[in-house]
């Protein structure tokens, strides 16, 4: 973990002195990465600030879902709102710029150019903090009825290999919640559809491991070890 920030930390130093577009990128998405798969957003790098002006609409999305999601852990009910209408409004007005077929529409604009998958990714992220900012409020209906719509939005996402574009699989954010609900039983469903696309993820078998303990299943629970 802390072989990790520090690379982030130096990837900051290093977009300081050289703030090219793919500098700033790999930034955004080392930040992201980290701070999902560590839980640590009580940590400087939280807090680490990128310009994100110019850059493709999924990397600002992605952005603004780091913000929304420590609004979430931090129980900021109204910075959470204003990051999911940053990424909507930001993905609606690029998608004026794309056409059915997915090409993007020269704007003139400087921002590098959207397709519609970008556009998708957005979407996947804002239903992800819409139904954070259900579950703060306890709406349990509203929470899972966006949980499913997020997971349907992710599933039509091209696989890609690598640690994924959309920083908090869905199946995964899914899995806690119903964890949360003692859902146990289908919670390790959730668990297992993200091990489908994110073999050995460190978080899903966690949580596997905690699901089955909850059943009192304890081979199952030596077996996710």
């Amino acid at each position: 973990m802390e072989e990790a920030g520090k690379m982030v930390m130096d990837m900051e130093q290093f977009v300081e002195e050289k703030p090219s577009n793919k500098a700033r990128t790999h930034l955004v998405f080392l930040k992201g990465t980290y701070l999902v798969e560590t839980g640590d957003w009580d940590s400087p790098i939280a807090d680490i600030i990128v310009d994100v002006d110019g850059l493709n609409v999924a990397v600002r999305s992605q952005y603004n879902f780091q913000k929304g999601m420590k609004a979430f852990k931090t129980g900021d009910q109204q910075q959470l709102i204003a990051s999911i209408e940053t990424i909507r409004n930001d993905y609606e007005q690029e998608t004026l710029f794309v056409i059915d077929n997915g090409i993007t529409v020269c704007s003139g604009a400087t921002r590098e150019a959207a397709n519609q998958a970008n556009i998708n990714e957005a979407k996947t992220m804002e239903l992800q903090l819409l139904a954070m900012s259900a579950w703060l409020n306890n709406d349990t209906a509203l929470t899972e009825d966006l949980l499913q719509k997020s997971v349907a939005m992710e599933e039509r996402l091209s696989y890609s290999y690598g640690p994924p574009f959309i920083e908090k699989p869905t199946h995964e954010l899914y899995a806690e919640w119903l964890m949360e609900q003692k859902r146990p039983q289908e919670a390790l469903v959730q668990y297992d559809l993200t091990l489908e696309r994110a073999t050995k993820r460190i978080m899903t078998l966690e949580g596997k491991q905690k699901a089955a303990e909850m059943m009192k299943n304890e081979s199952l629970a030596q077996q996710t070890i």
